[in-house]
């Protein structure tokens, strides 16, 4: 949980760098005062300056692309390709970003990268106010690898997922029938979900609890939830691991005590 909580505030953190850095903002400005036009010798200056910078902010952070959008909310320069001149003004997260709100978006599928994304997005602050804005996505295959980062040090059997209120995985789960292609489409019902409903749609970040039940395949386990953001949003962190497993310290005690 300390772990998610400190990677999407480090990304955060990104943002507010890669906005306030002379390439970003003098690119901006360029890409701003000229509006789209392909042909202006300063546009492609603008966009000259715009491309290296950001490609290799992109590499070393590990991102999946880099879009910038301009007032109106249409992509004018991207890392990807496609989605220059994209029109992006209905987007939720642009329209607070525009406004002068870093912030998230929740997670979705992306039909440029053909699969499920996050972005985070910031206002570019020119000399003028706010000239557009930058944005820097990422994948869904990143957040389950943060999500099941480490898991495997409770056991064999550890497991961990992201929920959200109503049961819907947010990642897919690192066992079981649902580790591939499941997040955003399938549901699951358990105890885990009972426990976890109340407090995410309170935004309690404070609650975790514990508990022996079934999972939602029926297996015998030993689950710990508790609540979280995921960028903006609210959501539920299930580890389990089965009790055969959890319990077999005990269990072999029991039996050296028999003896």
């Amino acid at each position: 949980k300390d772990e998610l909580t400190g990677y999407f505030e480090e990304r955060v953190g990104d943002i507010k760098v890669l906005t306030s850095t002379e390439e970003i903002l003098s690119g901006m400005e360029t890409l701003s005062t000229n509006g789209w036009d392909q042909n202006n010798p300063d546009w492609l200056d603008g966009i000259a300056g715009l491309d290296s910078y950001a490609n290799n902010f992109v590499a070393q952070y590990g991102y999946a692309f880099m879009y910038m959008t301009d007032t109106d909310g249409n992509v004018i320069f991207s890392t990807d390709e496609l989605l220059y001149g994209a029109d992006l003004s209905d987007r939720p997260y642009i329209q607070k970003s525009l406004q002068g709100t870093v912030n998230w978006s929740e997670l979705f599928y992306s039909d440029v990268i053909l699969e499920n994304a996050m972005t985070l997005s910031s206002p570019v602050v020119g000399s003028q106010g706010v000239i557009g804005t930058a944005n820097l996505l990422l994948t869904g295959s990143q957040i389950n690898d943060l999500v099941h980062s480490g898991v495997e040090r409770i056991g064999e059997s550890g497991d961990s997922y992201l929920i959200t209120s109503d049961g819907m995985l947010l990642t897919n789960t690192k066992m079981g029938v649902y580790t591939e292609d499941a997040a955003l489409k399938e549901s699951i019902n358990s105890k885990a979900v009972e426990m976890l409903a109340p407090s995410i749609k309170s935004q309690d970040l404070q609650y975790h609890d514990q508990d022996a039940y079934h999972d939602y395949q029926g297996n015998s386990v030993l689950g710990t939830v508790g609540v979280i953001k995921l960028g903006d949003s609210y959501a539920g962190m299930v580890v389990e691991v089965n009790q055969s497993e959890a319990f077999a310290g005990i269990s072999h005690m029991s039996r050296l005590l028999l003896i």
